[in-house]
């Protein structure tokens, strides 16, 4: 029942980015212009971690904003058109954006995690395995025909089949970035968070001020999806659900995130796919 259930999702996933990639090369938009630019140099790119929860989460007509993407080779010069930000950041690599849209280009040997930790053997299949949640830990192959790349991304899926965000990989050089995405990641989803998540949150937020989470979020997303008030009730209720059910999920978004709000239709896709 697991396996017949994690192949619906496969296939699901699959057709979404098939449309999305069509999407883009019939659009004039910023992805599709780096896609075009990078397939011209014959370079190779993978697609990354957050659009591909974000197309599995969200729907067949999903449009990721933010965008991360892996090449087999140093950045260039030449990939942005004009009238793109372009700037580089401290891990080597670069992101440009175009309006709402934002793109995070690296070459695979800056991996973090390859270098840092000295994760796989540095090759495109290892990738899943250097993200920090399983709802991130996939990668495709961009091309003429894109294909998932394995074996390590089991992660990903048995994630949403469960409907659970957990911990992948913990290591990581931004534990602050990790706990705010990790709460909203979960928030929008309305999915449970895992034991190892829910002890890295109480962990990164006992004792700070909860305002660098509150303005993290400003930085990193453009506003405030979750306030100060109520990142201190979930605070709050992480520390007494460590008190009393540490190896258990920790239901709180399941009860309150943005899923709640969803169409029925999205929730009868998750019955049929359990």
């Amino acid at each position: 029942m697991a396996e017949a259930a994690v192949e619906k999702l496969n296939a699901l996933l699959w057709e979404r980015i098939d449309a999305f990639l069509a999407r883009s090369r019939t659009s004039h938009g910023l992805y599709g212009d780096v896609v075009h630019r990078l397939a011209l140099r014959r370079r190779t790119a993978v697609l990354f971690g957050g659009a591909l929860r974000d197309l599995m989460a969200s729907g067949e007509k999903a449009e990721p904003r933010d965008l991360d993407l892996v090449l087999d080779s140093p950045l260039g010069d030449d990939l942005p058109g004009a009238g793109v930000e372009n700037r580089f950041n401290r891990f080597g690599g670069r992101r440009l954006k175009d309006g709402e849209y934002e793109i995070d280009l690296w070459p695979l040997a800056r991996t973090w995690a390859f270098h840092a930790l000295g994760i796989g053997s540095r090759d495109f299949t290892d990738l899943p395995r250097t993200t920090f949640l399983n709802v991130e830990a996939l990668a495709v192959r961009l091309g003429a025909s894109a294909r998932r790349l394995g074996p390590w991304d089991e992660a990903f899926f048995r994630g949403f089949l469960d409907r659970m965000v957990e911990v992948n990989l913990e290591d990581n050089p931004n534990p602050l970035g990790c706990v705010v995405r990790s709460l909203v990641t979960t928030h929008k989803l309305g999915f449970s968070m895992g034991p190892k998540l829910v002890s890295y949150i109480h962990r990164h937020t006992r004792g700070r001020d909860l305002e660098e989470l509150v303005n993290f979020q400003t930085l990193h997303y453009g506003r405030v999806i979750l306030p100060l008030g109520q990142l201190a009730v979930i605070r709050t209720a992480v520390r007494d659900h460590l008190r009393t059910c540490r190896s258990a999920p920790f239901r709180y978004f399941a009860a309150h995130g943005t899923h709640r709000r969803v169409s029925a239709v999205r929730e009868e896709w998750w019955r049929r796919l359990v």
